[in-house]
């Protein structure tokens, strides 16, 4: 197939440039269905017959208009209902607008708003804290009569793996309990002061997402994304060790971290006895020492939410904007402050409408034309625009959008934060100028569609591809 793509572009080596451009979009939209490795051969083989000048540097609303009709004309989208809209950051002129006031079911979209609110309440260099301290007395023989107190503020990424260069925090505690001389602590492992949470997760969130991965509660103490691993080979043997953790594992919330992380703990440093405690009076034991263990910056928390999605991060990150703001840690409270805050920096009162901070909820809702302006918001007047921007990942080259291929090395590029579920699929991000700053904000959203979502993908990369080709002028 890439063979074919190939020969049809030299076949008309000598047509005229504007036509071999139509005769592109042609074959786009007659190989829609085909997966993106012809797409990307196509293009690679245009990019080489052309020459890069092909792209025009501003975007036309006809050119725009071309490509989403394309794109709402394709088998499996004639019952979807799909909204897009562009504007241009230098003059905040409309480039393109198509259902851009409809209510859409956002997804993941919503973390985009979530991470934009962190960075303004809580700042970039906002760091989760949590402390372990050894009580009670030292025996000669290494022995800690007393006990281990840990406590939290409810940071999500506490032994998480999806930070490289960050050590599993339980391996910290060993190294600090070593370099105070303790092998064996004969007392117990106590949850300090922790206040509950109303409930673990958004009311909102349908039962059938809880029980796995991405449906994970947020708790008082999280403990490795609060997740369960299991051997593919062997369902009913747990893995405890997630070093050697790969894709042949089945992966589950865990309605428990505190107990997975006790359990974790005993196992590694030979605790006589694994007491917990959810709140209620700490250990009365004589203060030994203390060890602070800090999450990574906001910044980089951020990033990762936007890039790989992360739905309970996202939570995590609601729930101490609320606290921040001198809420009780729950989640319907935050939801509606984080709603509200952007409803009136923004200006737009019947617009959005959110039950979570990740987008898990089904009742969520938003028009393009309010992500636009939030991205334009973040961008043009955020003091932490910077930082918010460098959060969205590159179309075709990271986390969710990275199979979104539009034709590898085009340019400009494309950052884009996705959002998806059954029957619903957006993007929405900017695109760059050739200094590598912001120039257009766009939100693409597409609910109700019947095709399944890789050959949208496909379709969406087809549509990206065709914004720079300027075949009307």
């Amino acid at each position: 197939m890439e063979e074919m793509g190939i020969k049809v572009l030299l076949l008309v080596k000598a047509v005229d440039f504007r036509w071999l451009l139509l005769l592109q979009i042609v074959c786009f939209s007659y190989f829609c269905d085909m997966r993106y490795h012809f797409i990307r051969a196509s293009i690679t083989s245009l990019l080489i017959f052309i020459g890069a000048n092909a792209f025009p540097q501003q975007l036309s609303s006809q050119q725009v208009e071309v490509a989403f009709h394309n794109l709402i004309q394709t088998p499996g989208m004639e019952s979807a209902h799909a909204g897009l809209y562009v504007i241009d950051l230098n003059d905040g002129t409309t480039v393109f607008s198509f259902n851009h006031n409809h209510l859409f079911t956002p997804a993941s979209n919503v973390k985009l708003f979530t991470t934009a609110m962190g960075l303004e309440i809580l700042g970039n260099d906002f760091l989760w804290i949590t402390k372990a301290t050894i009580t009670g007395k030292r025996r000669r023989n290494g022995t800690l009569v007393g006990d281990l107190v840990i406590s939290g503020s409810g940071d999500p990424t506490f032994s998480s793996m999806c930070l490289t260069g960050y050590d599993n925090n339980i391996s910290s505690i060993f190294t600090f309990l070593k370099k105070n001389e303790i092998q064996k602590i004969r007392g117990a492992v106590y949850l300090k002061d922790t206040e509950e949470i109303k409930a673990s997760f958004p009311p909102n969130w349908l039962f059938d997402d809880l029980q796995y991965y991405w449906g994970s509660g947020v708790y008082a103490f999280n403990y490795c994304d609060n997740s369960r691993f299991f051997s593919a080979d062997n369902p009913d043997v747990r893995i405890y060790d997630t070093t050697g953790i790969s894709s042949n594992t089945i992966t589950l919330s865990d309605p428990d971290p505190w107990l997975s992380f006790t359990k974790v703990l005993n196992d590694t440093l030979n605790i006589k006895k694994c007491k917990r405690r959810n709140g209620g009076k700490s250990s009365q034991n004589r203060f030994v020492a203390d060890y602070t263990m800090y999450s990574p910056s906001l910044n980089e928390i951020v990033k990762e939410i936007n890039v790989e999605s992360r739905n309970m991060w996202a939570e995590a990150l609601l729930l101490s904007i609320g606290t921040e703001m001198g809420l009780e840690k729950d989640f319907e409270l935050a939801a509606d402050t984080l709603a509200e805050y952007w409803k009136e920096k923004l200006g737009f009162r019947e617009s959005l409408f959110l039950y979570d901070g990740s987008g898990l909820s089904p009742y969520d809702a938003v028009t393009p034309q309010l992500l636009v302006e939030l991205m334009k918001y973040m961008v043009l007047s955020s003091s932490e625009g910077r930082a918010f921007v460098q959060s969205i990942p590159e179309v075709g080259v990271s986390g969710t959008v990275k199979k979104l291929d539009y034709g590898g090395d085009l340019h400009p590029k494309i950052l884009a934060k996705s959002g998806s579920f059954t029957r619903v699929r957006n993007y929405t991000g900017y695109i760059l100028d050739n200094d590598g700053k912001p120039r257009y904000a766009f939100s693409l959203m597409m609910n109700g569609f019947t095709c399944s979502h890789e050959e949208l993908i496909v379709k969406t990369g087809i549509f990206f591809s065709e914004l720079f080709y300027d075949v009307l002028n």
